[in-house]
């Protein structure tokens, strides 16, 4: 696959997943609180290339209230080479190759518990875009020479997906911004190895969990450096 043909195939699994992520009807609760839910339904490919033995995978989707302007989180989980910093569930992240302006090829190891998770290891392409008030980042696993499969980790695949920041339905202040927003992540992937789908199933809401967590304490961070620095 070339550089036109990637660029191409990014935006495909960005408008693809934003559909599946937007529809209303299908979805099954398996969280609802008032500053966090999160759904599920089946798995949808998208037409994007399925593992051999990979089972019955869903479709999750988290949302969030964060305590954080758009631009910061957004910029946040954008910052892929340092993702890893505060993400305690990735040990590695970082952008294989910058094929234009707004799309990346990037490659993540998951921290994993040997002997009982192997770590996991997959090549994710993703486009950015901004609709309305929404800032977006989707796109979905690609095999590349950059990074083929290894030994050394078993290889995960990430079918279309993406997050969305935007601002929360509260009152703006005079600059017309918000200190709230809305954070959105919709994830699908089939992990590979001997792990059972039934077991990944349940322990990806937990991860879940843990991400916004995560998210949320980096955010708070941020802000307070913010804060130092203006006074």
């Amino acid at each position: 696959m070339d550089k036109n043909e990637m660029i191409e195939l990014s935006k495909t699994a960005l408008d693809n997943a934003y559909e599946l992520c937007k529809r209303e009807e299908g979805w099954n609760v398996d969280t609802a609180g008032s500053d966090l839910s999160i759904d599920w339904r089946p798995g949808d490919n998208l037409g994007i290339k399925v593992m051999e033995n990979g089972g019955d995978w869903r479709a999750w989707r988290v949302k969030a209230e964060i305590e954080g302007t758009v631009d910061m989180v957004y910029n946040i989980v954008m910052d892929v080479d340092n993702i890893a910093s505060w993400n305690s569930s990735l040990t590695q992240s970082k952008v294989l190759e910058k094929l234009d302006d707004v799309t990346q090829l990037t490659y993540q190891v998951t921290s994993g518990q040997r002997p009982i998770v192997n770590h996991r290891d997959f090549v994710f392409l993703f486009r950015k875009e901004t609709r309305g008030e929404e800032r977006l980042a989707g796109g979905c696993s690609v095999d590349t020479d950059l990074k083929p499969p290894c030994k050394e980790y078993t290889r995960a695949w990430q079918f279309p997906g993406l997050m969305i920041v935007a601002p929360a339905a509260a009152e703006k202040d005079d600059s017309g911004s918000t200190d709230k927003c809305v954070f959105t992540w919709l994830q699908q992937s089939q992990y590979g190895g001997m792990m059972p789908v039934n077991i990944l199933n349940a322990v990806f809401p937990i991860a879940m969990k843990m991400f916004v967590n995560s998210l949320k304490a980096e955010v708070k961070k941020q802000r307070k450096k913010e804060k130092k620095q203006k006074s």
